[in-house]
């Protein structure tokens, strides 16, 4: 038990010290060094539990795209605008717990990684219900696209350090988004 919690502890710490280099430092010119020196560790430390930092990047992005994915509902109620708006705010209060860590791999010195495996699954998520029995074709996948912007660009503003929404006033600006459209949202802030 001591054990795992060690490892647990020593895991956080490196990701931590990424998280932080992120604010100010490009990913591509980040070091081993500069991760375990900020972590306080040693090489063979983060060796033990990373090949190496892409393999450390890796692994924090699946781990909260995990989450999202087991937040997914079985069955995606695109009529509903009452459940569409409960799942964005359980969604947002699932990221607010991971905003620090979702906002810098976001950010342009982590690179695009994060949001291209966000737009995969995301988009995975839009065309996955039954519910949603549309041909796939340029306008539709355009759609999604779209939707799945939309979707990042929020993930994006609510874990920022401006963010003064709650979960529960940017669920309702996504829901009149995508239940009334672009401008009526706009007119109705």
């Amino acid at each position: 038990m001591e054990y795992s919690k060690k490892t647990q502890t020593t895991r956080k710490k490196i990701q931590a010290a990424l998280i932080n280099l992120l604010a100010d430092k490009r990913f591509d010119q980040i070091t081993i060094n500069d991760i375990v020196d900020q972590a306080e560790l040693n090489r063979s430390s983060f060796y033990r539990y990373y090949e190496d930092k892409y393999d450390l990047i890796d692994k924090m992005e699946e781990e909260i795209i995990a989450g999202m994915k087991g937040r997914r509902p079985a069955e995606f109620k695109y009529n509903d605008t009452e459940f569409i708006r409960a799942n964005i705010v359980d969604h947002l209060n699932y990221l607010k717990l991971y905003a620090k860590e979702i906002n810098r791999l976001l950010s342009d010195n982590a690179g695009p990684s994060f949001s291209e495996k966000l737009k995969k699954e995301l988009n995975q998520s839009f065309f996955a219900s039954r519910h949603l029995e549309v041909e796939r074709n340029d306008k539709t996948v355009l759609l999604g696209l779209y939707s799945v912007d939309i979707l990042i660009q929020t993930f994006k503003y609510f874990t920022s350090q401006t963010n003064e929404l709650t979960a529960e006033e940017l669920a309702d600006l996504v829901t009149d988004v995508y239940v009334n459209g672009f401008f009526t949202a706009i007119s109705n802030s």
